[in-house]
């Protein structure tokens, strides 16, 4: 919510899409007021669990899609 753009350098767009949602993960972790319709109980994971937590990398990738459209996907062109 803090940038208008992102722009990140990887090798392909899937992890650009992963990094981006793991951006959101972070955030998430920092305030989940900016996320209602997440379920509270992914704050808790353990870091090193939550690098090869598939569902919940599937979650905020999913959340991430619109806005890595809107504001990540201008930088791949």
């Amino acid at each position: 919510k803090f940038f208008d753009y992102n722009v990140f350098h990887v090798p392909n767009c899937k992890l650009v899409a992963k990094s981006y949602g793991r951006m959101l993960y972070n955030d998430f972790r920092e305030d989940q007021s900016d996320f209602p319709d997440v379920d509270v109980g992914l704050a808790s994971v353990d870091y090193e669990a939550s690098l090869t937590d598939k569902a919940l990398e599937k979650t905020f990738v999913n959340i991430a899609k619109p806005i890595h459209k809107e504001r990540v996907a201008p930088s791949l062109e």
